[in-house]
């Protein structure tokens, strides 16, 4: 199989996954002082989505993230899917702002195609820089 049809592969097979879920919100995180290290973002968004998680999470709470960098390969940034949220509360992009960065957190609308976007940066052997968490014994 050629390297584009291994990308394609993987992507239309994360897409089907993840389309099968109900999402409340997308999420873009960036960090805005200075050049974090990626394992600063992970920690930084790991910190957020737990937060949110006690905060907000309902019994089948969940997300799933994409890290992307930019054009040079620096200012990394973070794209999320969050599901099983109890409430909407605007705060949570503030919180983001006291960890050092912004936040833009709209409706997930599949319509808008969140998703093929976040799957963008799949390389040519299908891998993928991300991590989620389902709930266990949950289905979609």
């Amino acid at each position: 199989m050629k390297a584009q049809e291994r990308r394609e592969q993987s992507i239309q097979e994360l897409r089907l996954w993840l389309e099968q879920f109900s999402w409340a919100w997308y999420v873009t995180l960036k960090i805005t002082s200075g050049r974090p290290s990626v394992r600063r973002v992970r920690r930084l968004c790991e910190q957020w989505l737990a937060e949110l998680e006690k905060a907000e999470g309902g019994n089948n709470f969940r997300w799933f993230w994409v890290m992307e960098r930019g054009a040079l390969g620096t200012h990394a940034h973070i794209h999320i899917l969050v599901g099983g949220l109890r409430n909407r509360r605007a705060q949570w992009a503030c919180r983001w702002s006291e960890l050092g960065g912004n936040a833009l957190i709209s409706p997930f609308d599949p319509d808008q195609k969140g998703v093929l976007y976040m799957l963008k940066t799949t390389d040519d052997d299908g891998d993928l820089n991300f991590d989620f968490k389902l709930p266990k014994g949950r289905k979609p």
